[in-house]
């Protein structure tokens, strides 16, 4: 079982739009969605309960961030698999109609692997660079002073520049 989880404040629309790509590309394999609304004064909670009955819902009561939202899911997720999911996130049927179950596979024929991700594109149709290498000293006084924007190809191997998000890489984080 998959078990995506959703940790949401005060992002009703956006959620709301999740859900529905949730909805029309499921994943073949049996999977659940929890929502951990942070105390939401945008009507999140309600509109979750009202459009979307199969969703569990958990109102946490107060904003727990991001780590405490997630926490509260995990210990009721029920998955072999768990899936963290921002509520900004959409399924998108001309870039993969079924991303889960590529992911799923991938775990299954490799059951060392600890954790996947899918490639990430951005709404304008770029990859969202998000995986990285292990930082060696020398990147992190690069990014923490601003030095990375005057010399950009110095964090290269860091950045993993040029990794083709098509293929599958093991990457650091």
């Amino acid at each position: 079982m998959l078990s995506i989880v959703i940790v949401n404040w005060n992002t009703r629309d956006l959620l709301a739009a999740c859900l529905r790509s949730l909805v029309a590309y499921p994943p073949a394999a049996p999977h659940e969605i929890l929502v951990a609304d942070n105390a939401s004064a945008d009507g999140s909670a309600e509109m979750v309960e009202r459009d979307f009955p199969r969703v569990q819902l958990v109102r946490t009561g107060a904003n727990l961030g991001f780590a405490g939202g997630n926490n509260v899911l995990l210990r009721r997720a029920r998955g072999r698999w768990l899936l963290l999911l921002n509520p900004d996130t959409e399924i998108r049927a001309e870039l993969d109609p079924q991303p889960f179950d590529r992911l799923i596979a991938h775990l299954r024929a490799e059951p060392a692997a600890a954790a996947v991700s899918a490639r990430l594109v951005l709404p304008d149709g770029q990859t969202q660079q998000s995986c990285r290498g292990f930082p060696a000293p020398a990147d992190l006084f690069y990014e923490w002073t601003g030095l990375a924007r005057l010399a950009p190809r110095a964090l290269g191997a860091y950045r993993l520049r040029g990794f083709d998000h098509e293929s599958a890489r093991a990457v650091d984080q």
